[in-house]
């Protein structure tokens, strides 16, 4: 009788992960509505040394050091189309910081700028999952992000300057979602780059200075939450 009591809530516990696993694994193939927030960042350095002549004293060097990072938040809402494509649409919400020093060959500063920004807009994000079995899916995307960042640069005089720039910006996406429970997922992926345009508010021109940079400034990673809503 215990046996089979046993073996009763043992082959109740089988269809209950079974179906558990069946609703994950469809998750990217139906068409439900998504809630989802992502935080993406990004850290670049860079030293270069840079020769000056100045008649008629000699030729010197001076070395720069150039420090760029920035984060952002993706708050958004989306829908699967069914087939593991997905199109969606949030705002963007960041800072960038920026630092620039530049000191001779005796280790002096001669000249320094620190620039805080701050970052606001919106974008479009498409993609394709791909399921595995379980609770994971790999998935690539595409965003499209239209911001706009301000702010102002202190130099080494402690005179500020503001700064006032416009932004198109699209990147490739490469990652993968977890299902932790049949309605909530993660997810984290990698942009190796992206191709942006760029416009100064304060210039005369109208145009974008369009520019494509993969690695160094333009790769980003990111962490994120869905949570699927009733079909």
């Amino acid at each position: 009788m215990i046996r089979n009591h046993f073996m009763a809530f043992l082959a109740a516990i089988l269809v209950f992960q079974l179906v558990s696993i069946q609703q994950v694994t469809a998750q990217t193939d139906r068409k439900d509505i998504i809630i989802r927030s992502g935080y993406s960042f990004g850290k670049y350095s860079d030293e270069h040394s840079t020769w000056y002549q100045s008649y008629p004293d000699p030729a010197d060097i001076h070395r720069v050091d150039f420090k760029k990072s920035s984060y952002y938040f993706t708050p958004g809402i989306g829908k699967f189309l069914g087939k593991g494509y997905y199109l969606g649409a949030h705002a963007v919400i960041g800072q960038t910081k920026i630092n620039q020093t530049q000191t001779n060959e005796n280790n002096e500063t001669i000249l320094e700028g620190d620039t805080d920004l701050d970052r606001i807009g919106g974008g479009l994000l498409f993609r394709k999952y791909f399921t595995l079995s379980g609770k994971l899916s790999p998935f690539v995307g595409l965003s499209t992000n239209f911001y706009k960042e301000k702010g102002t640069t202190t130099g080494y005089s402690s005179q500020s300057v503001s700064r006032k720039r416009n932004y198109i910006a699209s990147e490739i996406h490469v990652g993968i979602n977890y299902m932790i429970l049949p309605r909530l997922g993660i997810e984290a992926y990698y942009a190796p780059g992206k191709f942006y345009g760029e416009k100064n508010e304060y210039a005369d021109e109208d145009d974008y200075d369009y520019e494509v940079d993969f690695g160094k400034q333009g790769q980003e990673f990111s962490f994120g939450i869905n949570y699927h809503l009733v079909k």
